[in-house]
């Protein structure tokens, strides 16, 4: 295979063009934008780069001649593609001609002027073997012109297929343009395009090498940019400062349109506002500590489980934790996808031909693009990919992902929840990492725009030394933003105020910053007009990222903008995409770290309220759930007022659009007080419309306790519906109100509210007698209605006239043809409940194993449901056998009713915590026989969960606790643990005081 041959004639000499600024590519999958015509040059004598930085050129080593290792520093000669001027320019790294690593960099010197160079060039490699990706190629040929051989510039098309040259190592790319006769046999047609880039999408994925077949075929060999990422040589020149190309590892070729861009390192550049000296991308404050959970993320990927959710509070560093295990992974050769939230080919992901890490940041507001995921994943059944999740909360809207489908429910069998704990729990901790912020964010504030004349060295000292007396957040996030405010404050000269929170002080800053830069476009010059612009921010930062119509409807929508003409609000969303700049085809960006998006925006709601109502009505579902969200997060930081009320009597003046959007939002977010109170004066309020009474009931989950009081009072209002209606027809149906008077009877026990429920579930069943008399298709009804009141009965604390509504329940599912075994097995466990509470532990032993025998032959599709009803029936049992002195029995279904509802627990804590603290608490009464110590230690874990589930403080739970503390002291007194014990009883006292 002859290599394409170097000309050293340099042909025709062309007049010279002013080259143009290089600039990044714009748009994923818009292979001109990145491969500018302009980066292309000609390397003497005669072949072809590309300039992948400011000065720095990429070519074929067999271009630039062969370099030894100690020859490094060879002097080569480059030009535009015209041939004049040249510029000498040094080989800094060259593989070997010819070989899998044909490929070199040469450094341009200060003869060469380069244009500001606004983004480093990105690289990419394939990670699937999907074929037919297509690619460009421009670079520098031979034609030939009246018989002389000239060059000229050449852009070719073609694809390749990963399968291709794979003992080789080599890309094979199949040209679009077949080559014409050839009067020459065995000669190239391509001559000198050796060294020529190679792009797909807006990726760089090779260097042109050879010709293969130079007499009839279209195709060239490439060296792919992995080989030459193999050597860290090649890595150690990109990563010079001046080069601006510290890349690890190729990005991954065919995931282009599905990754975040957001989650990209941005571009250095001296104009920064404070927020964005803040973003976890930037990484201006080195990452430190988190080694374990690094260590067990890695030997995760090595490992089973699909997916990693990991969650904490907003600014507990979860981001940077990502970001770090993700830098991680690309250094051991592994793809990496931030997952952009429109997102949608998953098909493409379950396809990596090798191990692979999917992130997805803000899980929780993602639950049907997770869905999709993890149904492409199931689909593949041997996929290699592994998703690591970020979340503020794990709850139900985890539980909900997970158990959508049954292959999801068996594809995250082995899926793991952290909750990730504060990075300095001391005091000093956090001094130290006061001080590491300091003087991170002091080597960067130097650079940025007006802050040349301040000593920051100076005030970093000063602030350094009173660091000690300094009160500081817990969250990594609140320490460097205190750190950087009071940088920003001390270079303003601004008095320290121990009362403000840092995001105060920062909202400040940040006002100052698009103050002047809405001055420098000529958009505000005086405070009055700058206030409309300061709620076009805000709608911008509630909305989130936005398409240029999207973007143009919200600004349209402000009452303080209705007055301008479209180009003037085009002008205003310019500006805002210009302080927050977007990603690929959207008109701005978002306002990051979110905490302080929450602040800045709660801030500015509580004075201008009207914001927010006048852009819902054009908001997409997507955008009006992000606005909740973070509205109510705002809502729960301190210092924020009484906006919590606001966002409520936004959920009712705009319930039309807001309200079932609410109830999704309210199980996702780690403050849903303001859309609670909201959604229940909407359902308790007679004004509110029946039909949208019935379409809130057809969003809600299945079962969920931050909704459980809320859920009670909407099947209180459908039950008031069903008995008006009957009133006004007597022909109504009055199935459906059996239906809702069962529903309301569940619902009132999902929110412990037991007595109350017993009305509803004997009139159900009521109902549904006498409609089973008249027609046997109701009598499934009537036995699921009598488990429900059974169940109801056992919790309201009348377990004997519980027993025999069970035993006819029992009796009725034995008797339906085509039963579902999951409800005959609940009525057991529920039967097997009334019996144990009614001391007929004996009688009970049968119903209970038989219980629990079902649901171990149902369990065999992992579906949460069955799970949670297996782990409660084996709760039963070992209660049964306890009561029955059979204590070496009762000690296995307890321990497997922990570990239970301990798997369960951890991906759906809201809906599971209550019954694995009652399990624990189970455990330790069996143990407490004979293994006295392990039964204190399996109270302590109850207590923990107990303590848990009564923040904020309830009557129900505080009770269980008092009790609990009091058992907990009694088995401490008896081990002689008397400071605990002691302890145990001051915590139960102090429950038993006023709250």
């Amino acid at each position: 295979m002859p290599k394409i041959k170097v000309f050293s004639s340099p042909g025709r000499i062309w007049a010279k063009r002013k080259t143009p600024a290089i600039r990044p590519g714009n748009a994923c999958g818009a292979v001109d934008d990145a491969m500018r015509g302009e980066n292309v040059l000609r390397v003497h004598p005669g072949g072809s780069g590309y300039l992948i930085a400011p000065r720095l050129v990429l070519t074929s080593a067999h271009v630039t001649g062969p370099v030894e290792s100690d020859e490094v520093g060879k002097v080569v000669w480059v030009s535009a593609p015209s041939g004049r001027p040249r510029y000498p320019g040094t080989v800094v790294w060259s593989g070997r001609g010819g070989s899998e690593d044909d490929a070199s960099l040469v450094e341009l010197g200060p003869e060469w002027t380069p244009a500001e160079q606004e983004a480093p060039t990105r690289w990419g490699c394939t990670v699937t073997g999907r074929p037919k990706n297509e690619c460009e190629i421009r670079g520098v040929a031979v034609q030939v012109r009246e018989r002389k051989a000239v060059y000229e510039t050449t852009h070719l098309t073609g694809w390749l297929n990963p399968g291709d040259g794979s003992i080789g190592d080599y890309y094979v790319v199949r040209l679009d343009e077949h080559p014409s006769p050839r009067t020459k046999p065995g000669t190239s047609r391509w001559q000198g395009l050796s060294g020529a880039a190679v792009f797909s999408s807006d990726l760089l994925i090779g260097v042109v090498a050879e010709d293969p077949a130079p007499s009839s075929d279209a195709r060239l060999l490439v060296v792919p940019v992995y080989r030459l990422f193999d050597q860290p040589c090649f890595r150690a020149v990109l990563a010079k400062p001046e080069h601006r190309a510290d890349v690890v590892w190729p990005e991954a070729l065919e995931w282009q349109d599905l990754t975040d861009t957001g989650a990209r390192a941005p571009a250095k550049t001296d104009e920064l506002s404070p927020s964005d000296l803040l973003l976890a991308r930037r990484e201006i404050v080195p990452f430190r500590g988190r080694d374990e959970l690094l260590g067990e993320l890695g030997a995760w990927m090595d490992g089973p489980g699909v997916a990693w959710l990991v969650h904490g509070p907003g600014g507990q560093g979860k981001t940077r934790l990502a970001r770090q295990f993700g830098i991680a992974q690309i250094a051991q050769r592994r793809a990496v996808l931030w997952l952009d939230r429109n997102a949608g080919d998953f098909e493409v992901v379950a396809d990596a031909s090798a191990t692979s890490l999917v992130i997805v940041d803000y899980a929780e507001t993602r639950q049907e693009q997770l869905g999709s995921l993890f149904r492409a994943l199931a689909r593949k059944g041997d996929a290699k990919v592994k998703v690591l999740l970020l979340s503020r909360i794990a709850g139900e809207w985890w539980e909900v992902v997970r158990s959508s489908t049954d292959p999801i429910t068996e594809l995250m069998r082995e899926a793991r929840t952290t909750e990730l704990p504060l990075l300095d729990r001391a005091v000093e901790d956090r001094r130290a990492g006061y001080r590491h912020a300091v003087r991170a964010f002091c080597r960067v504030l130097p650079r940025t725009a007006g802050s040349t004349e301040i000593d920051w060295t100076a005030l970093a000292d000063r602030l350094d030394r009173a660091a000690d007396s300094r009160s500081l957040p817990k969250t990594a996030l609140g320490v460097d933003m205190t750190a950087l405010a009071d940088l920003l404050d001390g270079a303003r000269s601004i008095a320290p105020d121990g009362e403000r929170i840092a995001e105060d002080r920062l909202w400040e800053h940040e006002r100052r910053y698009w103050r002047e830069s809405a001055a420098e476009v000529g958009l505000a010059g005086r405070q009055s007009e700058f206030e409309p612009l300061a709620d076009a921010l805000a709608a911008a930062i509630l909305v989130g990222v936005a398409t240029e119509e999207e973007a143009d409807a919200v600004l349209g929508a402000l009452a303080g903008l209705e007055h301008l003409t479209k180009y003037q609000r085009r002008a205003i969303r310019n500006w805002i995409g210009r302080l927050y700049p977007p990603p690929e085809g959207a008109a701005w960006g978002e306002l990051q770290p979110d905490r302080l998006a929450e602040w800045f925006t709660g801030r500015h709601l509580l004075t201008h309220p009207e914001v927010a109502d006048d852009i819902v009505p054009r908001l997409t579902t997507a955008q009006a759930a992000r606005l909740l969200t973070m509205c109510s997060r705002a809502a729960g930081q301190s210092g924020l007022g009484d906006l919590g009320s606001l966002v409520a009597q936004m959920c009712i003046r705009r319930a039309d659009v807001l309200a079932p959007i609410a109830v999704e939002v309210a199980t996702g977010v780690e403050n849903p007080a303001p859309l609670l109170t909201g959604l229940t004066r909407i359902v308790t309020d007679a004004k509110t419309a029946p039909e949208f009474l019935q379409r809130l009931d057809s969003v809600q989950p299945r079962k969920s306790r931050v909704l459980a009081p809320w859920a009670a009072a909407l099947s209180a209002r459908l039950v008031d519906q069903c008995r008006r209606s009957a009133e006004h027809f007597p022909d109504a149906d009055r199935s459906e109100l059996a239906r809702q008077l069962n529903n309301l009877a569940t619902r009132l026990c999902d929110a412990n509210q037991y007595e109350e429920a017993v009305e509803p579930a004997r009139e159900a069943v009521e109902l549904l007698r006498e409609l089973a008399d008249a027609d046997e298709d109701f009598r499934h009804g009537l036995a699921d209605a009598l488990t429900t009141l059974a169940e109801t009965l056992v919790k309201s604390g009348m377990p004997a006239d519980a027993v025999p509504v069970s035993v006819e329940s029992v009796d009725l599912h034995r008797s339906l043809a085509g039963v579902e075994r999951a409800d005959l097995a609940e009525a057991l466990n529920g039967h097997a409940a009334a019996l144990h509470e009614s001391r007929r532990s004996a009688e009970a032993l049968g119903p209970a194993e038989e219980a629990v025998q079902i649901y171990r032959d149902l369990v065999g599709d992992r579906n949460p449901v069955h799970l949670g009803r297996l782990a409660g029936a084996l709760h039963t049992l070992a209660a049964v056998r306890l009561e029955a002195h059979r204590y070496e029995e009762a000690l296995e279904p307890s321990a497997e009713a922990v570990e239970r509802y301990r798997e369960l627990e951890r991906t759906h804590p809201d809906a599971y915590r209550a019954e694995l603290a009652a399990a624990w608490y189970n455990r330790a009464a069996v143990l407490e026989v004979d293994r006295l110590e392990d039964a204190a230690v399996a109270l302590a874990e109850a207590l923990r969960l107990y303590r848990l589930l009564n923040q904020p403080r309830s009557p129900e739970y505080s009770g269980i606790l008092t009790g609990a503390l009091a058992d907990f002291a009694g088995f401490a007194a008896d081990l002689g643990w008397h400071d605990k014990a002691e302890a145990a009883r001051a915590e139960a006292a102090e429950l038993d005081g006023p709250a």
